[in-house]
């Protein structure tokens, strides 16, 4: 979650790579892995994320800025400073997406 927000439009950046768009703003990954919502003209890799469709349907998202996996942490806050997503499935890094019309 980041300022409350759980659902986000995905943005086709194209070679399977996404960017998370929410009130007109894109979640941003700074050097330090630390995510924030920024309002953009043209999309970084502070702002793009590879995305990596795994064989449950869930997902796993990983930042070009720091080559780390976006995670949503204990305290409910996203960050993209994960290495590796844990095989147990229970680490923050996996997610779920659904086709909203």
């Amino acid at each position: 979650m980041i300022n409350g927000q759980k659902s986000f439009k995905v943005i086709n950046c194209e070679l399977g790579r996404v960017a998370l768009l929410v009130n007109n703003k894109y979640v941003s990954v700074s050097t330090d892995g630390q995510v924030t919502l920024k309002s953009c003209k043209t999309l970084g890799n502070n702002e793009t994320f590879q995305w990596i469709q795994l064989e449950r349907g869930d997902l796993v998202l990983l930042s070009l800025q720091t080559n780390r996996y976006l995670q949503l942490d204990s305290k409910g806050t996203l960050n993209a400073l994960k290495d590796n997503p844990s095989p147990n499935r229970k680490d923050g890094t996996r997610f779920e997406w659904n086709t909203i019309k």
